[in-house]
């Protein structure tokens, strides 16, 4: 595969943007896209220059972070009284600095790419991801918003494995099988590469669904024996 031309690079990572915001809470909601949301994104940092990575890295992580952050500026508005000229820049100063883990991301899986095998990259990019995630969590304050894990909090079907490796671990499967289809792409040898890590994510996605089948009739089996009491949430003051 052909290095991206600058242009193309930033287009084709912008898809990512879109993508991301159809699939996660708050756009959306389409979480099937999850899949595939980030595969622009690492097609152009696998075989970008430092600097093209550099720019699409803060572009994406940039964009993603504004578009599902824009609630930011009503709370701040609202429950702390600040103005549009105050709260708007400060939606977007916080973007950035999340944008700075997209960024670091890119440099990795540039630098994994060019080092590693294939098998190995397939394990190790999302490890970066949830690395950077756990890290943003609690650097500065922490800022755990919007990791891709989130994203089936609405099926409960498919998240019940987060009681073994937390919504990270979700974070991880999501990031594997969209390095899978990634480095399918990027590879000259499609057969090989496929015989490679084919296998692998099966495995682990076969886990996950029998486990996560398991576990939920396990719930509704305990659910409809179970005592009822009424409860009420108040959110918290910001």
């Amino acid at each position: 595969m052909k290095d991206f031309p600058t242009r193309t690079a930033v287009l084709v990572s912008s898809v990512s943007i879109f993508l991301l915001w159809l699939a996660l809470p708050g756009g959306g909601e389409f979480w099937p896209l999850l899949i595939v949301a980030c595969v622009p994104f690492l097609l152009s940092v696998c075989r970008g220059t430092r600097k093209q990575v550099i720019l699409c890295g803060l572009l994406v992580g940039t964009g993603h972070f504004l578009v599902q952050l824009y609630w930011i500026v009503f709370v701040l508005g609202q429950y702390g009284g600040l103005p549009l000229f105050a709260s708007v820049p400060a939606l977007v100063l916080l973007s950035l600095y999340m944008a700075g883990y997209v960024l670091i991301f890119g440099l990795l899986v540039r630098r994994f790419i060019q080092s590693f095998s294939p098998f190995i990259c397939l394990w190790i990019i999302p490890c970066a991801w949830v690395g950077l995630d756990w890290l943003r969590s609690f650097l500065f304050g922490g800022f755990p918003w919007m990791d891709l894990g989130y994203g089936v909090a609405n099926i409960p079907l498919l998240f019940q494995s987060a009681d073994i490796w937390g919504h990270y671990g979700l974070t991880f499967l999501i990031l594997q099988i969209n390095t899978f289809f990634t480095l399918l792409i990027v590879n000259s040898n499609v057969k090989k590469a496929i015989t490679q890590l084919a296998v692998p994510v099966s495995l682990m996605l076969l886990v996950t669904f029998a486990y996560s089948s398991w576990r939920w009739q396990q719930l509704e089996d305990t659910l409809q024996n179970a005592d009822t009491i009424a409860v009420g949430i108040v959110q918290g003051n910001v």
